[in-house]
């Protein structure tokens, strides 16, 4: 019995068509003619572009109002992925979806992005020293700048224009002076701390009665800078 060829391609039909009709097509061919009428049968409609929710996020992807990035996709969560912030490089694990539609604009720490639904967004003094660890780093792992030992705790070394100071009625060093910058806290041991901020007591005192020797003195003790006048500090 003669072996029966494809008519599409040289193949063989290892099949014989004995209990019927003789196969024409190999079974590449056959399913290629089946997916080619399907096709044809069942075209594409709507929009050629995917889906809104279809759309491919990946690491790099940047959030509508800018403030979120992604860095990391989580292996089998299709919902989830890791969110870098813009305020200081906060990664959180947030839905994709509420970042793409605008729901979730930011990572929603306080400490940098005030609570919407508060009047006010004063930064506490807990908060500033929070958003200056985030930003110079741990103070257990930096140095003393008066001492050279290894420092314990930030410190507000003054000369802010916006300082405020931590309300009386707080559960958290009341009547302390701060700002919410970190360019204006440096690392010092405890009794480091303890001493500059009693220097900066005297400072208010002196500029309140007008002491401008002593102002001058203290200008070069807090500031960075070489040399600075008396007007500079009355100022």
């Amino acid at each position: 019995m003669t072996a029966l060829t494809c008519e599409t391609c040289p193949n063989p039909i290892e099949r014989t068509g004995k209990r019927g009709p003789a196969p024409r097509f190999c079974d590449s061919c056959k399913l290629d003619r089946h997916n080619a009428r399907q096709r044809a049968r069942y075209t594409k409609k709507g929009r050629n572009n995917p889906r809104p929710g279809a759309q491919k996020y990946r690491p790099g992807w940047t959030s509508p109002n800018g403030q979120l990035i992604l860095v990391r996709r989580i292996v089998g969560d299709a919902e989830r992925a890791w969110f870098e912030c813009a305020c200081g490089g906060v990664a959180k694990l947030l839905h994709i979806r509420n970042v793409a539609s605008g729901r979730t604009k930011n990572c929603a720490e306080r400490e940098w992005h005030p609570d919407p639904r508060m009047k006010t967004g004063t930064v506490s003094y807990k908060l500033a020293h929070r958003h200056a660890a985030r930003v110079l780093g741990k103070a257990r792992n930096l140095v003393c700048i008066d001492t050279g030992k290894p420092a314990a705790e930030l410190s507000y070394r003054g000369w802010c224009d916006q300082e405020r100071t931590e309300p009386a009625h707080s559960d958290y060093a009341p009547g302390a002076v701060y700002c919410e910058h970190p360019e204006h806290y440096h690392p010092r041991t405890i009794t480091a701390h303890r001493q500059y901020d009693r220097v900066i007591r005297q400072f208010s005192g002196a500029k309140s009665t007008g002491n401008t020797l002593f102002l001058a003195m203290i200008a070069h003790l807090v500031t960075d800078a070489d040399t600075i006048t008396t007007t500079e500090v009355e100022a």
